[in-house]
């Protein structure tokens, strides 16, 4: 059994692991499975949240595997996007229905052209927000 008890202004955290691992170290049992555990389940949260994916409307189950398929290859599109574009940014923590509200519903234009693609924002956006299009921009030239 393995307890971590933190006590500080706002009260006092307890939290207790119980295993049947005999010789695992304590920091290894609360750093990789007990933490990782939680991350996963918010790994899950914010695909059903984020992405709405825990929502099923039609009526035939092979539609809504299909409509999964596509929740779960925007959710690794977005996570991929918030781990490579937005690393060291102010975004690289937010969760994907932040990125979608901030970022992607934002009015643009795409222009496409023989040599390359031009990207037109919105006169209302803020810096931080140009930034980041601007680095996906060169992310892509390269």
């Amino acid at each position: 059994m393995l307890a971590r008890i933190i006590a500080g202004q706002q009260g006092v955290d307890v939290r207790y692991i119980v295993t049947s691992f005999e010789t695992a170290e304590p920091k290894f049992l609360y750093n990789t499975v007990y933490y990782g555990r939680g991350e996963a389940e918010l790994f899950i949260k914010e695909c059903k949240l984020g992405l709405g994916s825990d929502t099923s409307p039609c009526q035939k189950a092979t539609a809504n595997q299909f409509r999964l398929l596509f929740h779960a290859a925007a959710y690794a599109i977005l996570h991929g996007f918030r781990s490579t574009v937005l690393q060291g940014s102010m975004w690289a923590r937010t969760t994907f229905a932040e990125i979608r509200l901030r970022l992607f519903k934002i009015a643009g234009r795409l222009q496409v052209m023989k040599t390359k693609v031009r990207l037109h924002l919105a006169m209302a956006l803020d810096a931080t927000q140009r930034v980041i299009w601007e680095r996906c921009v060169c992310l892509g030239l390269k």
